[in-house]
């Protein structure tokens, strides 16, 4: 099966892998935040992945990092919700630990991105 451009780009399948743990994650909520905490969190982990698959097909410069930066800041929303979530007791801050070093990572790969312009 072919398969697009983006899918052999390392920082597309590490924002795929982070969306994928968020997603696991995130049934462990209660329902009563299904429409909010939630669908929060899985938008922001979901439009890291999507805006870097979009970024690829731009054909300007401009268009790529306007996509890119929008990967980014989904990045840090990710990562304000999940604080938030700790803040609110749904879960431990060691529990979220092992997700830092992976933020920090991707944040580093999405801002060369951003500075290639590729």
């Amino acid at each position: 099966m072919e398969t697009f451009q983006f899918h052999n780009c390392v920082v597309w399948q590490k924002a795929i892998h982070l969306a994928k743990e968020t997603i696991v994650l995130s049934r462990k909520l209660p329902k009563s935040e299904e429409m909010s905490l939630r669908s929060d969190l899985l938008n922001s982990a979901i439009e890291i992945s999507k805006n870097i698959a979009e970024g690829s097909f731009q054909k300007t410069k401009p268009e790529k990092k306007h996509l890119y930066v929008n990967a980014r800041i989904a990045l840090i929303e990710l990562d304000i919700l999940m604080d938030v979530s700790v803040h609110l007791k749904y879960f431990q801050a060691n529990e979220l630990k092992k997700y830092g070093p992976g933020f920090i990572e991707l944040y580093k790969l999405i801002s060369d991105l951003i500075d290639s312009g590729k």
